[in-house]
């Protein structure tokens, strides 16, 4: 099934396939893919999302990775930002966040969200099930 449709201003698609396309993609058409187990979102030819697809009602799944990329330019947001909410980080970050932050105040926070930024390049490299994270989870409330 596709289905064109428009991404609003949080990346969210107004239907009830609601995957996360990046966050550069933000109110642009797009063309919604779904398939028995997984929600494709193709921006032109390109496929800019690809998520698990879910069948309980009222279920939302993000990416994390899909909104780092606003967080840096919103570090504020870090502790807010719904769709990194469940999300599963080995231990050690956040004991870097702690250290990032106790030492460079603010900056660290901006750091963190930088180090974090990596797991995008390493989500798609040979290392990409060593890094221990898995989707975040939501229902909206």
């Amino acid at each position: 099934m596709s289905t064109p449709d428009r991404t609003n201003s949080r990346n969210h698609i107004r239907s009830r396939r609601r995957p996360s396309p990046e966050a550069y993609q933000a109110h642009k058409k797009v063309t919604i893919k779904g398939y028995v187990d997984r929600v494709e979102i193709a921006l032109g030819a390109e496929i800019v999302a690809r998520h698990r697809r879910s069948y309980v009602r009222g279920d939302v799944v993000y990416d994390p990775l899909h909104y780092l990329s606003l967080l840096e330019k919103k570090p504020g947001a870090l502790d807010q930002a719904a769709p990194l909410r469940g999300w599963k980080l080995d231990p050690a970050f956040d004991t870097l966040r702690r250290l990032l932050e106790a030492r460079f105040g603010p900056r660290g926070k901006r750091d963190y969200i930088q180090t974090l930024r990596l797991l995008e390049a390493a989500q798609e490299g040979p290392d990409a099930k060593k890094i221990g994270t898995r989707p975040a989870r939501a229902r909206p409330g």
